[in-house]
């Protein structure tokens, strides 16, 4: 049984509507127009909205507006009731976001095999999500204990040594500085790896609403694109002291439709996998490229590369190859380049063959250069 919000403006219709939905075992609420309706939200969600488009004070393409506009509502089912001559109506609807029509006049079985196709693909959606959610969890909770007690284990390592010497009273200045700069590096390395996963939930919070996407892309274009690549590109590489192994590309300036800030944390996720998984001496080169509705940056490595499968887990969070190498965050900062680009309206593309390589191709669309 699903609750049902019909919105329709005349009653006989509506009446009809909602019987038919009360003998397929439904439980239906009805409303004469988009703001009833909308109104009737504030204390009923349903499984599923049916609206009629002409209505009087409020029509179907402003409620559709409405409800897909707001976090709670944005993910219900919406499906249109329309006159058979109202195609070029109903294609405009579904441009807005509507998951199906009917054609009226509506036959019973029309009306429940409507509904019982989203009730379906709703169930669908969640398990897929669910299934998703669960297998994200399983993989952060086998990662996350390792990724944090490796760092914990040199703090607490360094200091100790210090504790002893200090009981001791035996002090050495290189030992003490050693140990400091163990502590120091560690420390700095936890510091990102709880920056990143707290950045990753972040992210797929805000992913989930219409609204958080909306906060995440605010800020448009940015008038230079190359010059974040290399500010970031230079960054990583200078403090990795790999400066000289940086292959440049030509500058292509151009507008893309993404924050500099949200661009320079994709660059740098990758540029920083690059490093870690290629060896010093090795070119890491930078392309940038052109079509007539993106930016397509690549960038090159030399390095261990990857093997399809693990190309494959990308969108679960894996730590990849544990067992030969032993560098840290391999799977979620391109997680969260791959994450980032998405929600932008791009993607992210891996091409990589084990002890040749990796290709990573960022595509951003495009937007007009303003005058």
């Amino acid at each position: 049984m699903a609750n049902i919000l019909a919105i329709e403006d005349d009653p006989i219709i509506l009446e009809n509507i909602l019987e038919i939905l009360r003998l397929g075992g439904h439980s239906p609420v009805g409303a004469y127009n988009g703001a009833d309706g909308l109104e009737l939200l504030e204390t009923f969600m349903p499984d599923i909205i049916l609206c009629d488009i002409q209505m009087p004070i409020m029509d179907g393409y402003t409620c559709l507006l409405n409800v897909r506009s707001q976090p709670h509502t944005n993910l219900i089912p919406f499906i249109f009731l329309t006159a058979f001559a109202d195609r070029d109506a109903v294609r405009r609807g579904m441009t807005k976001g509507a998951d199906d029509y009917l054609t009226k006049p509506i036959t019973p079985r029309d009306l429940l095999e409507a509904v019982t196709a989203q009730l379906n693909r709703a169930a669908d959606h969640k398990r897929a999500t669910d299934t998703a959610l669960e297998q994200l969890r399983q993989n952060m909770t086998l990662a996350l204990p390792h990724e944090l007690r490796t760092p914990l284990t040199g703090i607490i390592t360094g200091s100790d040594i210090l504790l002893m010497d200090f009981d001791d009273n035996t002090f050495d200045r290189n030992r003490i500085h050693h140990m400091l700069k163990i502590i120091n590096n560690a420390g700095h390395r936890l510091q990102s790896l709880i920056e990143n996963y707290l950045f990753y939930a972040q992210l797929e919070l805000m992913g989930q609403t219409e609204e958080g996407r909306s906060r995440l892309q605010h800020g448009t274009g940015i008038a230079d694109p190359s010059l974040i690549l290399f500010d970031s590109v230079q960054q990583a590489a200078e403090a990795a002291n790999r400066a000289n192994d940086i292959v440049w590309c030509d500058r292509l300036d151009l507008w893309v439709d993404i924050s500099d800030g949200n661009l320079a944390r994709i660059v740098h996720e990758i540029i920083d996998n690059a490093l870690k998984f290629s060896k010093p001496g090795t070119p890491i080169e930078l392309a940038l490229q052109t079509t007539p509705h993106y930016y397509i940056i690549h960038i090159t490595d030399h390095g261990y590369g990857m093997s399809e499968e693990n190309i494959r887990k990308v969108g679960a969070f894996m730590q990849f190859d544990r067992k030969t190498r032993e560098q840290q965050g391999a799977g979620l900062g391109l997680v969260i380049a791959q994450r980032l680009t998405a929600l932008h309206g791009g993607q992210l593309q891996i091409e990589s063959q084990l002890g040749v390589g990796t290709k990573v191709s960022i595509q951003l669309p495009l937007i007009p250069e303003p005058a």
